[in-house]
């Protein structure tokens, strides 16, 4: 990944990327994925990006995993933790806690989220 925010004084650390066997489009959604929230948070540090790079990870699992639920019909995120929650979890630290979805992201993950339960539910 390329330098996205230089530090001041020596030049920034870059972090090795990880090879955990993401096709080509999930690599593309996880680039994006981080390349959207530093963007966001232009002032991020080494231990931030770490932060974020889990989060990215997260978010490539829980697409995986809602892939397979949609091929098999069985609904396998009520019987262990979601990969959302711990994305969730990164965020925070990336952001300092204070990460509050923009109101139209927060809609719409509250909207998808209602309408898997309801999907849950039925099956």
């Amino acid at each position: 990944m390329e330098e996205l925010s230089p530090r001041r004084g020596r030049p920034r650390e870059k972090l090795p990327v990880l090879d955990v066997g993401m096709t080509a489009p999930e690599r593309d959604l996880y680039d994006f994925f981080i390349r959207t929230h530093m963007d966001r948070k232009p002032d991020f540090n080494v231990a931030d990006e770490i932060h974020l790079r889990n989060a990215a990870l997260q978010y490539v699992l829980y697409l995986r995993q809602t892939k397979l639920e949609l091929e098999t019909g069985k609904n396998m995120s009520a019987n262990r933790r979601s990969p959302l929650g711990d994305m969730r979890e990164e965020l925070d630290r990336f952001y300092g806690k204070d990460f509050k979805p923009q109101s139209e992201e927060k809609d719409a993950i509250a909207d998808f989220l209602s309408a898997k339960s309801t999907r849950a539910r039925r099956s």
